[in-house]
């Protein structure tokens, strides 16, 4: 029993027990295990029944299987269509190929209990769900053994350390809540990579070099531009000398080390390669269709600074930790500069996205899953300056629950934000604040405006009444033999009204005569509830119309006053605009 009590003492056991607790507790829908597969992870998951169920490289089977289970209103938006009509996934296999062994278990507890082996059952997202949570513990214990081991002066403190960076960060959120989103995962294998590094510093035992290849295929293979996690390498060695001395190692013996760990690395990344060619025919595919980077226009303020997503303003510990970074510039300029390399190249990459805000809920999701090497410096200055340095991890521990909390609970619901609303957000006691703001602006698609639709523009007051139900709308007819444009639309207008409204939405609904297959979103008439309260306001709201195959003959956009509300509009303008690549 006395070998037990310092696990039973360790803090980081009753995290993890009440990281378990919101998962599930976050997971639950109606006291069942629906929806638990969502956003990004229906095109990560689809692989599996894809593959090992229908064999089916369409994804036609796997498609109606999934919808049959989804809930009302469901889109896919991970499959493609290229020039020769064939169809692929969009995203990439990694998390299929760490799930695998968590859907086998599915399939057996399907057969067990009678439910539908289809793929999306309930015990399929019951599986998928303990797959995630168990990536999500593993990323909470390497974090812990890489504290311990590259940290060693700090081994009594790192339970509590690694406790304070997790409530910090991004991570408590995508850990716990969107389940669907790779950057759990990329984040216990950035740990693994890190932890096998430093076990291979140590013992240079050929098994670690292996296992270091293959980590950084999947880690790629999860999330390509994570390559660049090589750049933390050097971070993990105390100095140039110590550095020099394992790669010297790794070359000699005709570089039979570096050769295993390449083999490793081609033998899981290959898998790309192998699906590309089942699904689209090609060895090679760009499959984020449309899509791109703008290396030449980086949004590199607006991803560190900007209140819609800037790391630095929703992980103001990440800006602590870059200013400790400073403290190092006589005591080791060999890590200063690795760590800004490191940083600034991974920045640049992350901002080049042409959805440099990720279309994001909750801070600046791209960065989570280094989160470890984003808050080495101050890792390393806590060593010799604690006092302050850990009132600060405190301090935004706290401020990070309650954030979390917030977003949870449903009090705030999104977190992209513009400088009226950002300081106001944080007076969460206030009841006049709860889901008081809505950011309804997407970035514009990649590539070129080909096309500008005017569908309204009217300057004049209009007033609507309880009996005035679908108001101001406009249809758009899309083109014929499109191949690969993007719609988007944009609406601007003033709002005036008595009371906050309930129940009015602007709507976009997209439709095809000769099927059922629609695209309908409802956006909540208000950027701010209590703004236009007996004043104008303006208001304004943009995002894509998805259209992969071509799917659509017309977009409608109309308010819908369903809660029969009373208010006035003024200075309407709507438009469509096409976009080409």
């Amino acid at each position: 029993m006395n070998r037990f009590l310092p696990i039973l003492k360790n803090p980081l056991l009753w995290f993890a027990l009440l990281l378990a607790y919101f998962t599930v507790d976050n997971n639950l829908l109606e006291g069942e295990f629906k929806n638990v597969i969502r956003s990004d992870g229906r095109g990560y998951y689809a692989y599996l029944p894809a593959v090992f169920m229908y064999n089916d490289p369409t994804f036609e089977a796997s498609l109606e299987a999934e919808t049959r289970n989804a809930q009302p209103n469901f889109n896919q938006y991970y499959l493609y269509q290229n020039e020769e009509g064939r169809k692929f996934n969009k995203y990439f296999p990694g998390i299929a190929v760490m799930q695998a062994p968590f859907f086998g278990a599915g399939c057996l507890a399907a057969l067990v209990s009678g439910a539908p082996v289809d793929g999306y059952s309930e015990p399929f997202e019951l599986a998928f769900l303990l797959g995630s949570l168990f990536y999500s513990l593993m990323g909470l214990w390497v974090l812990y053994r890489c504290i311990q081991l590259r940290f060693p002066d700090l081994k009594t403190v790192a339970p509590w350390l690694v406790i304070g960076l997790y409530t910090a960060t991004t991570l408590l959120m995508y850990n716990t809540v969107t389940l669907g989103l790779s950057h759990h995962y990329s984040f216990f294998l950035f740990g693994l990579f890190a932890y096998l590094i430093l076990k291979f510093k140590d013992s240079e035992k050929q098994k670690y070099v292996i296992g270091i290849g293959l980590t950084l295929g999947l880690i790629v293979l999860v999330r390509p531009t994570n390559l660049l996690i090589v750049l933390t390498i050097p971070l993990l060695f105390e100095d140039w000398n110590d550095l020099k001395r394992i790669f010297t190692m790794i070359f000699s013996n005709k570089a039979l080390l570096l050769i295993w760990a390449f083999a490793g690395f081609v033998a899981v990344v290959s898998l790309q390669l192998l699906l590309w060619k089942w699904q689209s025919g090609h060895w090679l595919n760009w499959s984020y269709s449309g899509e791109g980077f703008n290396f030449g226009h980086p949004a590199f303020f607006e991803n560190l600074f900007s209140f819609r997503n800037g790391l630095f303003l929703h992980s103001p510990i990440v800006l602590i930790s870059a200013i400790a970074s400073f403290f190092l510039i006589r005591k080791n300029k060999y890590f200063l500069f690795a760590w800004w390399i490191y940083f600034l190249l991974n920045a640049f990459v992350i901002s080049s996205w042409w959805c440099w805000d990720y279309e994001t809920s909750f801070g600046n999701r791209p960065f989570t899953e280094h989160s470890f090497f984003l808050l080495i410096p101050m890792i390393y200055v806590l060593k010799d300056r604690r006092k302050w340095l850990w009132t600060g991890v405190a301090a935004f521990a706290l401020l990070g629950v309650i954030r979390f909390g917030s977003y949870i609970s449903g009090y705030m619901i999104d977190q992209r934000f513009t400088s009226e609303n950002y300081f106001a957000s944080l007076a969460v006691w206030k009841e006049d604040n709860f889901a008081r703001w809505r950011y309804g602006r997407s970035v514009v698609p990649f590539g070129e405006r080909i096309d500008e639709a005017i569908l309204a523009y009217n300057e004049e007051v209009h007033h609507y009444s309880e009996s005035d139900e679908f108001i101001q709308t406009v249809e758009f007819e899309t083109p014929k033999n499109r191949t690969n444009e993007r719609m988007y639309f944009r609406v601007w207008l003033e709002k005036n009204s008595k009371k906050p409204l309930e129940n009015v939405s602007i709507v976009i609904h997209a439709t095809d005569d000769d099927s059922d297959f629609t695209h309908y979103h409802a956006i909540p008439l208000y950027n701010d509830k209590l703004a236009g309260i007996k004043e104008w306001t303006d208001l304004s709201f943009s995002g894509q119309i998805p259209d992969h195959f071509n799917d659509f003959e017309r977009v409608k956009i109309y308010i819908w006053n369903q809660g029969k509300e009373t208010f006035d509009l003024r200075n309407i303008r709507i438009f469509i605009d096409t976009y080409k690549s």
